[in-house]
């Protein structure tokens, strides 16, 4: 905090002591619960991993760069996002408080970006009347919001430009058919190709969605000596004969935002929070258990955000670019009709494993942002009856993701691999050119 705003805090508080209204502002509690509240929102509004992932990199940057305002030990990221200029500086004649109007710049970009905005506004209602009553001087709060809401307008407005609203009226993707190597529809709900044009969306940090090198994988055969047949078969037998372990990981990392289960002539579908938004909840087991602080848990927050949605861009990039077929479409057409998959099979081809490559590019960067060693019990899918699952760092659990789509039936284990690899050079990369500290 610089002197200016020292100064200014010191008066506005001084005569406020017996309110005690500082923790509550100090608090991380609202930023959490800001995090959960998009993340059901996003639910409800069915958007897709890679969509979401871009509302909550957004959101995030927005809450980062109104906490750092007058913070002299953490830097802008504007200049170091890709068309990122020129954010809005607080004016020096009304103080205010970063933790609130970072809180403000959040709740205010969120909700511009989802079709659900009423949910967002309940919940920051409420955070603000908290503040009120904890005796936040009235015009404290006031300019807070007031900058936290200009920082929100800027973020929007960059936003506007990443060609996202072009991707929404672009064509729909054409199947390649007659070659079996090629990705098709899966069932039960045969749904078409998810986000076909997500690798022309602008990335954030990295400079192009085909930035980063593939591993090979093998080439489709239905020789039985072949690398392929043996990357199929490894998993179609392990699939058939699933310990109650892998069943309980499988389940855990499962992360399907929308899928139909069918159960005889009925169809219902289930929501389950989204691989990103996975990831941004350990980020937050992260903030309660080293007890950040706010800015420390924007900081966070921003840096884990991007690394994931960049990492949906540049893998939704190699998705369709080698447009690899599913196990479950080989298998039902090869070698066993009535075989199904323990997970259902996502709408989009499957090299590399989208869950691999973001749960290891946010595993980069915490670790980068907190060691390798900070053992942590994930809650995350607890709700949905799942056990809770402990991990002795973040790229364990990441591990376990991947290796979970092997055991769903879902992925070669050459995808996951692939998967594995390129979230380590996403998130090595934004560790390398993002910087948030002086």
């Amino acid at each position: 905090m610089n002197k200016l705003f020292l100064f200014a805090f010191f008066v506005l508080t001084s005569g406020c002591t017996q309110k005690d209204w500082l923790p509550t502002v100090k608090s991380t509690e609202p930023f959490l619960g800001a995090l959960h509240t998009l993340n059901e929102v996003i639910l409800h509004d069915v958007f897709s991993p890679p969509v979401a992932s871009r509302i909550l990199a957004y959101s995030s940057i927005a809450a980062y760069e109104a906490s750092i305002a007058g913070q002299n030990n953490f830097v802008s990221l504007e200049g170091q996002l890709n068309d990122l200029k020129d954010i809005p500086k607080p004016n020096p004649d009304q103080p205010i408080s970063q933790e609130i109007a970072g809180f403000t710049a959040y709740i205010e970009t969120a909700k511009k970006l989802v079709f659900s905005p009423a949910m967002i506004d309940a919940y920051a209602n409420k955070v603000y009347q908290r503040y009120q009553l904890a005796g936040v001087p009235k015009d404290l709060l006031s300019h807070s919001r007031k900058y936290g809401e200009k920082v929100a307008l800027h973020i929007l407005e960059w936003s506007k430009s990443d060609q996202y609203k072009q991707t929404r009226s672009a064509p729909k993707y054409t199947l390649v058919t007659g070659n079996p190597s090629r990705w098709i529809p899966t069932p039960p709900m045969y749904k078409e190709a998810l986000e076909p044009h997500w690798e022309k969306i602008r990335p954030f940090a990295i400079d192009s969605a085909a930035q980063f090198k593939l591993l090979p994988f093998p080439t489709y055969s239905k020789d039985k000596s072949s690398a392929f047949y043996k990357d199929l078969m490894e998993m179609y037998e392990i699939g058939k004969q699933l310990t109650d372990e892998q069943k309980a990981i499988a389940l855990f990392w499962d992360d399907n935002a929308f899928a139909l289960q069918v159960h005889g002539h009925a169809m219902f579908g289930v929501k389950k929070v989204t691989p990103g938004g996975h990831s941004m909840n350990i980020a937050a087991i992260t903030v309660r258990q080293k007890k950040l602080s706010v800015v420390q848990t924007t900081e966070t927050f921003a840096r884990v955000a991007i690394a994931i949605a960049d990492g949906f861009i540049t893998c939704w990039q190699g998705k369709y670019a080698t447009n690899r077929v599913r196990p479950e479409t080989v298998i039902n057409r090869e070698y066993d009709e009535k075989w199904v998959p323990f997970l259902q099979t996502p709408p989009f081809p499957e090299y590399p494993s989208g869950h691999s490559t973001i749960s290891r590019a946010a595993a980069e960067v915490l670790t980068f942002l907190h060691g390798d060693n900070m053992a942590f019990q994930d809650t995350s899918n607890v709700r949905y009856g799942n056990k809770a699952r402990s991990f002795a760092s973040f790229r364990a659990a990441a591990n376990e993701a991947s290796i979970s789509r092997v055991y769903g039936g879902i992925h070669y284990r050459t995808g996951t691999t692939g998967g594995e690899d390129l979230g380590r050079q996403v998130g090595e990369w934004h560790n390398r050119k993002l910087k948030t500290l002086k």
